[in-house]
């Protein structure tokens, strides 16, 4: 088919829609592993948040355990100390005597206290670890409801990008291959993950549409008559908009 120099613009302007909207596609699933990993990690840090809650409970209930020794420890000497008070003799070994025992009784008085205080920690612990569990539960829920989502996406858009290469394909067989060929070699410069470079821009005034440098007065002078051109700076094809 001949197209006339109006015509050839229009249609690579129709291709280079649908390479726009490709590069855009593919840049979505691109992104998907990078935001499957980002989700997991969330995940990951409410799972830490949990475990520190988790530790700083059983550690109280270790400590409270260990007082608990301790109070027996103390509580069997002063039995001990008791039963030998049976077959002492002297009244300042008795005292001597009664001052340990009274001694172990204050350790005692002391240990309960603390273990008290262990007890309202414990309490307060438990109330984060529960917090923590439910807001790991909750994250669990969202993030893999947020991985299915992705993996929704990266179908459909690979649905899509199939559809449109379709329809870009059998616009680029009805362009001239020198020209398509130079076009692709264009667009081709586009960074996958950053934005689509396009390889047919509008002349402004006396400027490139792309790389904005002035094109000289003879360029512009053609382009403005419907010629198909090439900017002299980036290589781009100007078309005229006026």
């Amino acid at each position: 088919m001949l197209l006339t120099m109006n015509d050839l613009i229009k249609l690579l302007l129709e291709v280079q829609d649908k390479d726009a909207r490709i590069f855009n596609l593919r840049k979505q699933i691109i992104s998907v592993p990078q935001d499957k990993e980002r989700i997991t990690n969330e995940l990951q840090v409410s799972g830490e948040q949990l475990d520190e809650a988790k530790n700083a409970a059983l550690n109280i209930e270790k400590e409270i355990n260990t007082i608990e020794m301790d109070v027996g420890t103390a509580q069997e000497k002063i039995g001990q100390l008791q039963a030998k008070s049976v077959d002492i003799k002297k009244n300042e070994e008795y005292r001597a005597l009664l001052d340990e025992i009274k001694l172990h009784e204050e350790k005692i008085a002391k240990l309960e206290d603390k273990q008290l205080a262990c007890w309202e920690r414990l309490e307060a612990a438990k109330g984060k670890r529960a917090s923590a569990e439910k807001e790991h539960d909750a994250g669990r829920k969202r993030i893999a409801a947020a991985l299915q989502d992705l993996d929704v996406r990266e179908k459909n858009c690979d649905a899509q990008t199939a559809k449109v290469e379709k329809v870009r394909n059998e616009l680029a067989a009805n362009a001239p291959a020198d020209v398509l060929t130079l076009y692709d070699r264009l667009i081709k410069r586009s960074n996958p993950t950053k934005s689509f470079l396009r390889g047919v821009v509008a002349m402004e005034v006396d400027s490139c549409g792309g790389c904005h440098l002035n094109v000289t007065p003879q360029t512009r002078n053609r382009v403005k008559k419907d010629e198909l051109l090439n900017c002299e700076n980036c290589g781009r094809f100007l078309y005229y908009a006026p």
